[in-house]
């Protein structure tokens, strides 16, 4: 391997006089950072050291070639600068001022907590997968998935609040759903901001760096302060501040604020002595008032005054989304109405009692709910998973998430639109969840009547019918 022209990039020998012919890595460009790795040595005998992604008070992270399975990972390795911390010259390993030693061993523990949170929130489609930790170099490492994407913080400054409304919906509704998710395993992140939110070339979102996450309970319990000013509430500047889902709620909606508008909100403190942040619709006159009002109360200065839940919030969002589609369907029966009456001017004809007709259901075909019947409502969309706040059909089971997924009637194609929002999967054809094809999340399928559709596990086989009368 000759390691003078191995770019710290895409790992190919393509590398003359600091540019990869191969990517486009330019040694100008690249991040340096002196307290790093140098490149191209080996961690575990395995992962091979490429460039910096990106560091900060306590870590620095490397894009890594995986040299056991051929692909690109992830490796953040725990240094404290704040403490001192220094590497060996002659050696990868980190050494520590003898002042700092205990802060740094409770920092390391901290932060091999951080590798355990992530590996129970797997199951999580939106949050960034951990494959591996290990111990090395007086210090530890977190090897995760490679995320080639943007970071929201270089989108935000990039974009300058010009983001389509119902882009930047979607990519807020799959964040709150995954913090949802996160919140249920008694979890906050505590460090929701644009620079932790990486948007992948395909507009789906990930969320990162989980190293200030701590379990939350009822107790009066101290906890270290995490700050990022515009994006930290106002209880994250206390060591007793009361927080929970409602922490993460407003750092969510900052990011999204800065997102759409393209201004930062002012840090807490100052705005607690005097608010004057403008309300989105009055800087975007095409974002939905409702919409701006969900925010206004999402980053509310005083907790009591937010949303506690993202249930909570997402079912202030669903009444908005059904006065977007309103005006549509009040234009589309207008238009029908007028053409009947052209038809019965010019022809004559009146219109004919219906005799007949036809209702659709959902019919769970196995698992413990067999032969249950879900009927598809008259807007001709169901909602299904293991919450009656989201869903009107509800299969109550750990392996089902609360909004699973919707099936909505196609009647144009004769079939079925199937939206997955799950973070266990929905699946289609094949004979089960392991001969079938996983849907994309947020992305419409179709299936027609009769087809089996499989929620996360065989045990829940469902399909459509139609029944008439």
């Amino acid at each position: 391997m000759n390691t003078g022209k191995l770019c710290p990039r895409c790992f190919t020998e393509s590398v003359e006089n600091g540019f990869c012919s191969n990517c486009g890595f330019s040694e100008e460009m690249s991040h340096r950072n002196p307290n790093a790795l140098k490149r191209f040595v080996f961690l575990k005998d395995r992962y091979l050291v490429g460039e910096v992604l990106g560091s900060g008070g306590f870590g620095i992270t490397y894009k890594v070639y995986d040299s056991v399975t051929g692909s690109y990972k992830a490796i953040k390795e725990y240094f404290p600068s704040s403490f001192s911390a220094y590497r060996n010259a002659e050696s990868k390993s980190i050494s520590i001022s003898s002042n700092f030693d205990n802060q740094y061993k409770k920092g390391l523990e901290s932060f091999y907590k951080e590798a355990q949170v992530l590996f129970g929130l797997q199951g999580i489609r939106s949050v960034v997968k951990v494959e591996d930790f290990f111990r090395e170099n007086g210090t530890a490492y977190i090897v995760m998935e490679y995320v080639d994407g943007v970071s929201l913080n270089s989108i935000c400054k990039a974009t300058g609040g010009t983001v389509e409304f119902d882009e930047m919906l979607k990519q807020f509704i799959e964040l709150a759903m995954t913090l949802d998710e996160v919140h249920i395993c008694g979890i906050a992140h505590r460090d929701v901001s644009p620079g932790n939110i990486m948007i992948l070339p395909d507009g789906s979102v990930k969320l990162i760096d989980f190293g200030a996450a701590r379990y939350v309970d009822k107790s009066n319990k101290t906890l270290s302060i995490v700050l990022k000013e515009g994006f930290a509430p106002i209880e994250q500047y206390y060591n007793k501040g009361k927080q929970g889902p409602w922490t993460d709620i407003y750092a969510l909606a900052c990011s999204m604020y800065w997102y759409i508008t393209g201004i930062k909100v002012p840090d807490a403190p100052t705005r607690q002595n005097n608010d004057e942040v403008v309300p989105i619709y009055k800087l975007r006159p095409d974002i939905p008032k409702g919409f701006s009002n969900v925010i206004k109360k999402a980053m509310e200065v005083d907790y009591e005054k937010r949303y506690q839940s993202v249930s909570e919030m997402m079912a202030a969002l669903e009444p908005l989304m059904k006065l977007q589609q309103k005006p549509k369907e009040e234009e589309t029966v207008k238009k029908e109405n007028f053409f009947k009456k052209l038809f019965k001017n010019l022809f004559g004809k009146k219109d004919q009692p219906k005799n007949h007709g036809c209702d659709y259901f959902v019919e769970v075909v196995s698992g413990p709910y067999e032969g249950m019947l879900f009927k598809i409502p008259e807007n001709g969309i169901i909602t299904i998973g293991r919450s009656s706040q989201y869903c009107s059909a509800v299969i109550n089971a750990k392996t089902i998430s609360r909004l699973h997924c919707s099936i909505r009637v196609d009647e144009k194609r004769n079939g079925f639109e199937l939206v997955d929002y799950s973070s266990t999967g929905t699946y289609i054809f094949g004979q089960s969840t392991y001969g079938g094809i996983r849907v994309s999340k947020n992305e419409p399928a179709f299936i027609r009547e009769n087809e089996k559709f499989w929620l996360s596990d065989p045990a829940f086989t469902l399909k459509v019918i139609k029944l008439q009368y």
